[in-house]
C-alpha cells in the first residue's frame, strides 16, 4: 500500500476501493492518483478521523496555496466533506476528504 510506505498512514482495510484516476506508472511509483475507499463500520471512520486533529472543513478548506498539478487533482471541494493534507519533500502531497463513510485520496508523488 502506497498510503502506508509513503505517507505513515495507516488506514483501515475498507469494504470496497475504486481507482478513479491513476498515472503512478513510474519505476519508483511517482504520479498522481485518485482513489475512493468505503467503508461501512462507525469503527473505521473513527480510526480515519483519528490520523489528524487538523482535519478541516470543506466550507474552510483553500486549495489555492497548492501547486497547479495538486489542484488539477482536487477539482472542487465539498462544503459537506472534512479534509486533511500531508506535503513532504516540498513536491509531494496527500489529501484526504472524508464525507460520510467515504473516503478519496488524491495523491501526488513525485
Amino acid at each position: 500500500e502506497t498510503i502506508e510506505s509513503n505517507w505513515d498512514l495507516s488506514l483501515p482495510i475498507p469494504e470496497r476501493k475504486i481507482d478513479i484516476y491513476n498515472s503512478r506508472d513510474g519505476s519508483h511509483g511517482d504520479g498522481d492518483a485518485i482513489t475512493e475507499l468505503h467503508y461501512n463500520s462507525d469503527s473505521d471512520i473513527e480510526q480515519i478521523k483519528a490520523l489528524s486533529n487538523e482535519w478541516i472543513s470543506g466550507e474552510e478548506f483553500e486549495t489555492g496555496s497548492f501547486p497547479e498539478w495538486v489542484r488539477s487533482l482536487i477539482k472542487e471541494i465539498d462544503n459537506d466533506a472534512s479534509y486533511f493534507f500531508l506535503q513532504k519533500s516540498g513536491f509531494d502531497y496527500i489529501i484526504l476528504e472524508l464525507k460520510g463513510k467515504k473516503v478519496t485520496i488524491f495523491e501526488s508523488y513525485i
